[in-house]
């Protein structure tokens, strides 16, 4: 498990990657100002996250750790304030809370497969 953890890492952050340039891209779906900083958080790791996976080197993961931990935390309060309110973040968006708590599941994730490795 642990020899395989920052390509789990990785694919979650491509998954995630993906799948939110899908939503919005695709299917037109407005993100709102939580979903724009969780992005800033996710999509370096998608690049950044290729070199220690393909040296199999883990020196630039404390580097990296923080990313997915703001990310995280930007999706938590994402989710209580969609909990709170059982509103859309934004007039303009089209949040919703699956997709949020989708959100801190991966965040979460990739910072426990990165945290094995190092």
């Amino acid at each position: 498990m642990k020899k395989y953890s920052l390509l789990f890492a990785w694919l979650i952050a491509i998954i995630g990657t993906l799948y939110s340039l899908y939503r919005s891209q695709i299917l037109g779906h407005e993100p709102c100002i939580y979903c724009w900083y969780q992005r800033i958080c996710l999509f370096p790791l998608t690049i950044l996250l290729i070199a220690p996976l393909w040296r199999g080197d883990s020196t630039p993961i404390p580097y990296l750790i923080p990313l997915p931990i703001l990310g995280g935390l930007i999706a938590l309060l994402q989710v209580i304030q969609l909990s709170a309110e059982r509103a859309p973040c934004s007039k303009l968006a089209s949040c919703d809370l699956p997709f949020a708590l989708m959100s801190v599941a991966g965040f979460i994730l990739i910072t426990l497969f990165m945290s094995l490795k190092k």
